[in-house]
């Protein structure tokens, strides 16, 4: 399916999927997250989708824009029309991670960390891995210019 419109029965198709109107308040708090770039990725990247669709975008623009699938953009832009900006905040259940352990409970390995921790796997002592993994976490060369684009509407 092409665009964000999805065809429902018979011959008619769904509206573009749009936030709704945004309060001042909401506006506001959407771009200080923006502006700051200081919280977590996850509130950063939903809250550029919040603002880009409230601009006008449509799905797939704002889906090329913060690198992500197209349904993706579509769950947050509905989670935000349902529960406004608790929608920012992750879920937990979902991130596949298991919750940390309790303080003072036995750790998995004498030193503390799991085997496969850097210091304990051995790859990282020469400097390489670790300069591998530098360049790989170093932003966008353009990233800077989207909080731009999304404030300027």
């Amino acid at each position: 399916m092409r665009g964000d419109v999805h065809p429902t029965a018979g011959d008619a198709v769904a509206e573009p999927v749009r936030v709704r109107r945004l309060t001042d308040k909401e506006r506001q708090k959407l771009k200080r997250i923006v502006r700051r770039g200081s919280t977590s990725s996850v509130r950063y990247r939903r809250a550029m989708m919040l603002l880009a669709s409230a601009g006008g975008n449509r799905v797939p623009v704002i889906a090329q824009l913060v690198q992500t699938d197209e349904d993706t953009v579509r769950d947050v832009i509905h989670r935000f029309n349902e529960i406004g900006l608790a929608c920012l905040t992750t879920r937990t259940s979902s991130s596949g991670r298991p919750p940390p352990a309790p303080p003072g409970s036995a750790s998995p390995s004498p030193a503390g960390r799991s085997a496969n921790s850097p210091p304990a796997c051995g790859k990282c002592t020469d400097g390489t891995e670790q300069a591998k993994l530098c360049r790989r976490l170093r932003p966008h060369p353009r990233r800077h210019l989207l909080p731009r684009l999304l404030l300027r509407g």
